[in-house]
């Protein structure tokens, strides 16, 4: 008998095999004890070569897990300026934007960055924000008691900057904000094309994703179940501090409260899913020996959320793939598809 740790392919064998073994227990919850001691059965019984596939796999996991709390994210939130209106050809929905919430994060440096970006309206005298505005020169309002009220191409790259170099040049939107957002990006495309005469490169609404679809993902990519509601919007009084003096009379409304509770709400997720891919690998010591017997691995059947825009590709040998110099992005196991709102 030899004892070895769990950084082996073991925990991550076990923990891919529990459904299995709890379904076989008339779906009792196992203990890590039992768990362990029913996955050591198997795990003797099993040859080397299918050894050897779990450790891959759980190294390959490790990685990802090592390369998540490096990632960039980008998360932006809106306070539409008025109702929604249909374009000319009615096929998408545009709403001018009062303000715009710009946040960076990773989970190794917390909120990197953020950015509120105004933008510039001709206020009519019963809109909530004229009693803050000021008519400019130029036709615009401004608002006197902010300095980065920007029109709308300064708007567009300022956003464009704050956004670059997060992961797969995604960015994250609550899902409650989805379509507000969209709408807001249609109109700022709108009104640069009409403004330049030509078919703007402005932000693409492709490059959206709702958070809560990405934490489905990340949940997936690592097997864990993991709350990907939108109950966490429920909690943001914590924040309503963050308010400013536009929203005193609705904080819970205010586009950097409800940033600031997303980018807590994602980043307390993303801590969750590594330290619980950690702990299924370095907690637990165990007993193996070396009996020779040969069991085929369960291939676990991948589940899809239902309003996910990505695809997770089931792990398949690596053996003839060169797989320890294969330098390929860790999330590369992940296919995107095109996400379409109505």
């Amino acid at each position: 008998m030899t004892k070895k740790r769990s950084s082996n392919g073991f925990m991550y064998f076990a923990d891919a095999r529990r459904a299995f073994y709890e379904s076989e227990n008339k779906g009792i919850h196992l203990t890590a004890k039992k768990l362990v001691e029913r996955a050591t059965r198997d795990w003797k019984m099993m040859s080397e070569d299918e050894r050897q596939k779990w450790r891959n796999e759980s190294r390959r996991r490790r990685d990802e897990t090592e390369a998540l709390t490096k990632k960039r994210f980008g998360l932006l939130t809106v306070r539409p300026y008025c109702i929604f209106e249909s374009n000319n050809n009615n096929k998408e929905l545009i709403c001018p934007p009062a303000e715009i919430c710009a946040y960076v994060m990773s989970l190794n440096e917390g909120i990197v960055d953020s950015e509120r970006i105004l933008i510039r309206h001709d206020y009519p005298a019963n809109h909530q924000f004229y009693q803050f505005s000021q008519i400019s020169e130029n036709g615009f309002s401004e608002l006197s008691q902010t300095s980065n009220h920007l029109n709308v191409h300064h708007a567009c790259f300022r956003i464009i900057n704050e956004m670059r170099g997060c992961w797969a040049n995604l960015i994250l939107v609550p899902a409650s904000q989805y379509q507000s957002l969209a709408a807001s990006l249609a109109w700022i495309k709108q009104k640069r094309d009409i403004s330049l005469k030509r078919d703007t490169a402005s932000i693409r609404i492709e490059r959206l994703i709702c958070m809560e679809d990405m934490i489905a993902i990340i949940a997936r990519i690592f097997e864990t179940d993991v709350d990907d509601s939108s109950h966490w919007e429920q909690n943001i009084s914590t924040n309503l501090h963050y308010a400013c003096d536009l929203h005193t009379a609705a904080p819970s409304k205010c586009p950097m409260v409800v940033g600031k509770s997303a980018c807590q709400h994602f980043l307390d997720i993303l801590q969750n899913l590594a330290n619980h891919n950690y702990q299924s690998r370095e907690e637990c010591m165990f007993k193996i020996d070396n009996t020779k017997h040969y069991i085929n691995p369960i291939t676990h059947s991948v589940r899809y959320n239902r309003i996910n825009p990505f695809q997770v590709i089931s792990y398949h040998d690596h053996s003839n793939d060169d797989y320890s110099n294969n330098n390929d992005e860790p999330f590369s196991l992940i296919r995107l598809h095109t996400r379409s709102f109505t």
